[in-house]
């Protein structure tokens, strides 16, 4: 009992692997965490623009699309990301406030509806690591990414009504919600 459980995962024959709990946590863990070029979630430009974005957000939360590594931003730098998880979009689970930020933020200079969610949330910023869609530095979008779930944050840039450029580096943006946009309508 003791080798099927703190053991290292092995292989008999060659071929047959033998998967232990210590063994299967280990890898696992090496591929969330590790960080050679492959296992890496964010490039080293990502990480750099998160270090830069969490030096100059005050307070209140930072809107992101966690596909595009930003759930990461959290655990790199303690930015205060608003989406930690890559599930539990367009379910039961998710809040009303949640969904209508998520649904409708492009329209934030002209929807009440999400202004008060923004308010109620307390977001006040917005993050996008890959503002085009490119991926350059990305294998490719997560398996779980929907884009009909992102749609409307995908859809920001530069000349959004209601967001401010803060921080700028090729594709990667941090938005400031516009203040006054926030105190309307209390």
């Amino acid at each position: 009992m003791w080798a099927f459980v703190f053991y290292p995962s092995y292989q008999i024959d060659g071929s047959t692997k033998m998967n232990t709990a210590f063994g299967s946590f280990l890898s696992r863990s090496k591929a969330l965490y590790g960080t050679s070029d492959s296992q890496r979630h964010l490039s080293e430009r990502e990480a750099a623009f998160i270090q830069k974005a969490s030096e100059v957000v005050d307070d209140g939360l930072v809107l992101n699309n966690p596909f595009d590594g930003s759930v990461y931003a959290f655990i790199v730098d303690d930015l205060p990301v608003y989406y930690r998880t890559l599930r539990a979009f367009d379910t039961d689970a998710e809040s009303v406030d949640s969904a209508v930020v998520r649904e409708g933020i492009q329209n934030v200079a002209t929807d009440a509806e999400v202004r008060g969610a923004l308010r109620d949330t307390g977001i006040r910023y917005v993050l996008l690591l890959d503002q085009d869609g490119g991926e350059e530095d990305n294998p490719g979008p997560h398996p779980g990414y929907r884009e009909r779930h992102w749609e409307a944050l995908d859809s920001l840039n530069d000349k959004t009504p209601g967001l401010n450029v803060i921080l700028s580096d090729g594709d990667m943006r941090l938005y400031e919600i516009d203040p006054a946009l926030l105190e309307q309508e209390q």
